[in-house]
């Protein structure tokens, strides 16, 4: 038996104005965004929780809110910090301005945002497939322990990360033959980060010039790897939790792609066990973690890259590089070009001297009329992508696709349509920065 056929009937268990496929940086802020816009929104997430890559992943600090000093990131992904630091959760990190944060009180930050908006949430439940009328999508079906259900929409924001939505509606998308690799990042708890070795590293902030990775450690795991005696890393980086002893750690790296399940079960089981190897080597070497234990390990190993729309504009590594400021520009970018390397424990890195632009256009298709994305997955080339996937442009994007499927679902106008200067306006009104 090689397929099985299955006919369904599936209840629409709600209809909406917006409906966001994704709960992560970017999707809880584009619901957060279409429903203070006054349109009725829901939010589909496949864990029980929000915050995507920070806390379902333990990507931390949030990086990429400021570039020379001056703040390019604003709007809700701003408020959230500010509501973060008044609950001690959160530090900016001066002068790179990196954001350390406590990833429980992210779960229940960007909860209380949502529903204060008065988003309906369908958590626990994993699209599974998408309705498409011509060149509309008209409902998207998805699983839970209710079975299958699915949410009728007027306008639709795929905000998944890795354009699940896009896939499944058969938006035209790129598939990166290489894509970044996978990393597994986890937490340390009883670490002495008192000493020289880590008291600087685990803040994020290049206060003096110094660089995030640990250079000595990274040496030291690096020779070990070369004789065959550790895994493939990455780093290491280590990132403070604000309170106590514990870090977080992003040291895992594999060259698998989401896109392949096989292949990424596959790599979560060897990282999981490069985990305990690394920190074994750690135990053993430096005294800083000769006492610590892995105190938790994340939902899921984190992606850097899966699939990218094919929009309007392809947004380019020379156009960031050389800030060229869109009509349409609705995002900031400020991280450094980032590219980590498949073969080896090392990362490319290209700094911009200012911080780019990320324009409407890359975050719509010429296919769909009633799509718009969020995140790591509008259209951009390798470099492009490699500075803008980072958390707090993801949630600017994401509050830009939340915002213009809002205007949209006003009148019904297509969102290659929709005034730019009007979705401008209303993100600067709504304090972003562009």
């Amino acid at each position: 038996m090689n397929n099985i056929s299955i006919t369904k009937n599936i209840p629409v268990v709600g209809k909406y104005d917006v409906v966001v496929c994704g709960g992560g940086p970017s999707g809880w802020v584009a619901a957060t965004a279409a429903a203070r816009s006054g349109r009725r929104t829901a939010l589909i997430e496949r864990f029980g929780f929000l915050g995507g890559a920070q806390t379902a992943c333990f990507v931390v600090p949030i990086s990429g809110f400021f570039k020379n000093g001056e703040r390019v990131v604003g709007g809700i992904a701003w408020e959230y910090v500010e509501r973060l630091i008044a609950d001690g959760a959160a530090q900016v990190e001066m002068p790179k301005g990196h954001v350390s944060v406590d990833t429980e009180f992210c779960k229940l930050e960007s909860q209380r945002m949502v529903l204060e908006a008065g988003v309906d949430i369908y958590t626990n439940s994993y699209i599974s497939g998408a309705v498409r009328d011509g060149s509309r999508i008209s409902a998207v079906y998805f699983e839970n322990k209710n079975g299958t259900e699915a949410l009728a929409g007027s306008y639709f924001v795929d905000a998944t990360g890795d354009g699940d939505l896009c896939a499944a509606a058969g938006v035209p998308m790129i598939v990166p033959t290489s894509p970044q690799p996978l990393s597994f990042c986890f937490e340390l708890s009883g670490v002495d980060v008192t000493t020289p070795l880590l008291r600087d590293c685990i803040h994020h902030n290049g206060y003096g010039g110094k660089p995030s990775c640990n250079a000595v450690i990274h040496d030291y795991l690096d020779s070990l790897y070369r004789e065959g005696k550790a895994p493939m890393f990455g780093g290491p980086w280590f990132n403070t939790l604000l309170n106590g002893d514990r870090l977080i750690v992003n040291v895992t790296r594999n060259p698998a792609s989401v896109l392949d399940n096989r292949a990424y079960a596959k790599a979560e089981c060897a990282m999981r066990e490069d985990i305990f190897r690394i920190v074994e080597i750690l135990r053993e070497k430096f005294p800083e973690f000769r006492n610590c234990v892995i105190s938790g390990t994340p939902a899921n190993a984190g992606v850097r890259e899966g699939r990218h729309l094919i929009g309007l504009h392809c947004l380019t590594g020379d156009e960031v590089l050389s800030a060229v400021n869109f009509p349409d520009s609705i995002a900031r970018v400020s991280h450094p070009m980032d590219v980590h390397r498949i073969t080896d424990t090392e990362q490319t890195l290209v700094q911009l001297a200012k911080a780019g632009y990320v324009p409407y256009r890359s975050l719509v298709s010429a296919d769909c009329d009633n799509l718009t994305v969020g995140g790591r997955i509008f259209s951009a080339d390798d470099m492009a992508h490699a500075t803008a996937r980072v958390q707090a442009t993801a949630m600017a994007i994401g509050e830009a696709a939340g915002r213009a499927a809002a205007l949209c679902a006003a009148d019904g106008t297509p969102v290659q349509q929709l005034d730019t200067e009007l979705l401008r306006r209303t993100l600067l009104e709504n304090g972003a920065v562009l």
